[in-house]
């Protein structure tokens, strides 16, 4: 619009970058130059560092070029990209490049990993000169719908000055920065010369780790557990309606509580949501203190979901305390129960779900009313539990 206007003022050039490289710098002496190159898609564009020594050659003695581009441009070592990282040492001082976040142009059509090239113009790399690296990945930005990338957790301000005050100083840190001597067929990233701090593996990560690995093994029938097989269950004749052997409870709204993606403090507990998978129905964190102390429940309850597309009926018990939302009914024993059975009813109200659709949902009186056997068969009450401990013990052993 401008150009179309003859607005001479903007210095705005229309035209090819690579035919206006001298006219440019005669007239304006340039010693910034600042540039996100066309991303090659297919083999025939320009490669990126094309247009990254175009600028170069624009800029006067000692002027700096900072350019974003694809890592791809930092770590081959191979090809026409090695030639161009020839040139670029061979004519230009490779002062610094700083690693950038994977999912930095998440909201666009490029999902390119990139990198910040600095590089002071026409003065050769010294031998022996030091390249500045950054691991600059973890920005501390959330990925928010309808929002983009934010920073959802106001930690930005602190963590561009320490980035910043490392990079001005050519600091060298621990996960943040290294300095290297680089050659064209070197990997010009600090993830390849960064060392992993060891000494940050603590006990609860460990736990964590082990945690899975044991779960795993015992998800997938990899504990060469010694069941006793009792044969044919023996499954009661006699079909009871739901509401003989539970009271069912209602969630709360979400419009009543404040939803927080994570824990900030012990009187933060667990929100539950609708889900096909236990682990997926953990919504968010709400304040027990700020919530009707009749809407909290204890671990080993049952819930199931009554609604959502796709998730309804599934049944589980749960392994923590938690507040339902109203898309969730948890359901309490009438009856003394043991952990076996309530597992053996969540498992019958799952199957119950080809009853029920998005638009007959088992909400109310359809609950109410599913039939359930009025007692577990025979090998629900089977120790179970202690074998899966005996085989743990084993496994560890």
């Amino acid at each position: 619009n401008m150009i179309i206007h003859g607005d001479g003022k903007t210095n705005i050039y229309l035209g090819d970058c690579f035919e206006i490289t001298a006219k440019v710098r005669e007239r304006f002496s340039p010693t910034v130059g600042f540039l996100n190159p066309p991303y090659k898609s297919k083999k025939s564009d320009i490669e990126e560092l094309d247009f990254v020594l175009n600028n170069l050659n624009t800029l006067v003695k000692g002027g700096k070029c900072l350019a974003i581009v694809p890592l791809s441009c930092a770590i081959s070592i191979k090809g026409e990209i090695l030639e161009r990282k020839k040139k670029i040492l061979e004519n230009h001082t490779l002062e610094a490049i700083m690693s950038m976040p994977e999912d930095l142009f998440h909201n666009s059509k490029v999902s390119v990993v990139t990198c910040v090239f600095v590089i002071t113009a026409h003065i050769p790399h010294p031998k022996g000169k030091k390249t500045w690296l950054g691991y600059w990945r973890e920005d501390g930005f959330v990925k928010t719908k309808g929002k983009g990338r934010i920073d959802l957790n106001n930690s930005w301000s602190e963590k561009k000055a320490d980035w910043l005050t490392t990079y001005l100083n050519r600091e060298t840190k621990s996960g943040l920065s290294v300095t290297k001597e680089l050659k064209e067929t070197d990997e010009w990233c600090a993830e390849t010369y960064l060392i992993a701090d060891y000494n940050s593996i603590e006990f609860e990560l460990f736990k964590k780790y082990t945690q899975k690995y044991l779960a795993y093994r015992l998800l997938n029938d990899l504990l060469d557990l010694e069941y006793t097989d009792i044969g044919k269950p023996s499954i009661p004749n006699k079909l009871i309606p739901l509401s003989e052997i539970f009271d069912v409870h209602n969630g709360l709204a979400s419009s009543y509580v404040e939803v927080k993606i994570d824990p900030e403090n012990e009187n933060d507990i667990r929100y539950i949501r609708p889900s096909q998978s236990y682990g997926g129905s953990i919504a968010g964190y709400v304040d027990k203190s700020q919530i009707d102390e009749k809407y909290i429940y204890s671990d080993n309850t049952m819930y199931v979901s009554t609604d959502g597309q796709g998730s309804h009926s599934y049944t589980y018990v749960s392994s923590f305390d938690f507040v339902p939302n109203s898309n969730v009914s948890v359901l309490i024993p009438k009856r003394e129960m043991s952990l076996q059975e309530k597992i053996y009813y969540s498992i019958c109200l799952t199957i119950n779900r080809f009853k029920f659709s998005y638009g007959r949902k088992p909400k109310g009186e359809r609950l109410k009313e599913i039939l359930l056997p009025s007692t577990p068969p025979d090998y629900v009450y089977q120790n179970v539990f202690d074998e899966i401990f005996e085989s743990w013990k084993k496994v560890v052993k």
